[in-house]
């Protein structure tokens, strides 16, 4: 769903909405979907060297696969019992430049 919400064609031009598709499905079933932007990346980058998953970069923009890191990284950190919107609050803040 998020993979296809995310294609969006502005003047003969088809753009990956990623962020913006995981925000909109985050929205409207937060218990089922996870947010991704560019503060996420970082923090689950910088969280990969711990060896929670081996995935490169682009792989998190595919829904499925960011859904299967964010699912490794929770069960490696022992965090399964966090809601996704706790989550989300987390990797955000942190992965906000200070």
């Amino acid at each position: 769903m998020v993979d296809e919400i995310a294609q969006v064609k502005f003047s003969e031009k088809t753009h990956h909405l990623f962020s913006f598709a995981t925000k909109y499905c985050a929205w409207h079933q937060p218990d089922k979907f996870q947010i991704f932007d560019s503060h996420v990346e970082q923090m689950l980058w910088a969280y990969r060297s711990y060896g929670f998953d081996k995935f490169h970069r682009e792989d998190l923009h595919k829904y499925a696969r960011f859904a299967e890191v964010i699912k490794n990284f929770c069960k490696f950190f022992g965090i399964e019992g966090f809601s996704r919107k706790d989550l989300d609050k987390f990797l955000y803040i942190e992965g906000t430049p200070h």
